[in-house]
């Protein structure tokens, strides 16, 4: 239907009709939106006959007008510049084999008359990490060589991308923009490389056209959590940790509640987890599923959780909610940072 570029991600906005009605993969027990998700298509591209790199983190969104019909948008990040105009291949897949393509779309893109401001900066710069971390009562030796090959700074996201020849690329870090604000990074996760080069892009939060520039500060920490309770009407929730989150709004429904949390100082993990709780403290007895989205304009993550089997009584017990907050465990390795000039 409509192809959006800019210089960290490519959008694709698709519509997909049978003539029968649509098998969705999946089970009824689980949620639509996540059976839709799973059905939708999953494109790969060509860029003037070379293969993009889209490796990592499938970005998909999709929903059912109707059982004969799936909408939904695949965004795929940008690890590399595309020039203003080029011939794209877009074709979906089991594979980034393009012999067992479903569909084919050709077409030439021309995104130079696209009036969309982006700050991107392509450093190409290496750096190292050392560090001696203990787990399991074993003390292990870190050593990492990444190189930082690009920043970008958009409306559709702004992403680092960080390439390393190693099989377990390194992915603890935090960023940091230059008034000392913390970037919140999205968890997407990554891919190793093993004797090639892995190249990830993370995206994160916070910045704009504004941001003069962005460090990167390696980090290790134990990753415990603990728990922040407090009553349905307590709003907002937190807790005096150096960085987690904070509970600013939650909309509980029959069968869905809706939470929304804001970030504060550095964090590894963007996915903030809840729960609800009866007077006795006991968590809600019914099948959940959990979901993330976030709202990019202000940096905020929200989680959804459904229980399809809940029942009115059970909801009506609700009195209390309680989220994971990260413990201060986290040490940033300061002398080992590397910051990223955009201006």
């Amino acid at each position: 239907d409509n192809l959006a570029v800019d210089d960290s991600y490519m959008l694709v906005f698709y519509t997909l009709k049978s003539k029968t009605p649509i098998e969705l993969a999946g089970t009824d027990d689980e949620p639509q939106s996540w059976r839709t998700s799973w059905t939708a298509p999953t494109f790969f591209a060509q860029v003037n006959g070379k293969q993009l790199d889209t490796t990592g983190a499938i970005e998909n969104e999709a929903t059912m007008p109707d059982e004969y019909t799936l909408t939904g948008v695949h965004r795929i990040v940008l690890k590399e510049a595309l020039p203003d105009q080029f011939d794209l291949l877009l074709y979906d897949s089991g594979s980034s084999d393009i012999n067992d393509a479903n569909f084919q779309f050709a077409m030439s893109v021309d995104k130079s008359t696209v009036a969309v401001e982006t700050l991107t900066v392509e450093p190409k710069q290496d750096f190292t990490v050392d560090f001696s971390t203990e787990y399991d009562g074993q003390t292990f030796h870190m050593h990492y060589k990444p190189r930082i090959e690009r920043v970008s700074i958009s409306p559709f996201g702004s992403t680092i991308t960080l390439s390393e020849q190693a099989e377990d690329p390194m992915t603890n870090f935090v960023l940091r923009d230059d008034k000392a604000n913390s970037l919140p990074v999205i968890s997407n996760g990554s891919v190793g490389g093993g004797i090639s080069r892995a190249t990830n892009s993370f995206e994160f939060l916070g910045a704009d056209l504004n941001t003069k520039s962005v460090t990167l500060i390696p980090c290790i920490g134990q990753y415990r959590l603990h728990e922040v309770k407090g009553a349905l009407d307590s709003l907002p929730l937190t807790d005096d940790s150096t960085g987690g989150y904070t509970l600013e709004s939650l909309d509980v429904g029959e069968h869905r509640a809706v939470a929304t949390f804001s970030f504060h100082g550095p964090i590894t993990e963007s996915n903030a987890q809840f729960f609800l709780l009866n007077a006795d403290g006991t968590e809600l007895d019914a099948d959940c599923y959990i979901d993330y989205a976030y709202d990019r304009e202000n940096s905020l993550c929200i989680t959804t959780i459904e229980n399809p089997d809940a029942t009115p009584e059970q909801i009506a017990q609700l009195t209390s909610v309680c989220f994971w907050q990260p413990d201060d465990d986290l040490e940033l390795l300061e002398d080992q940072a590397v910051t990223i000039n955009l201006q």
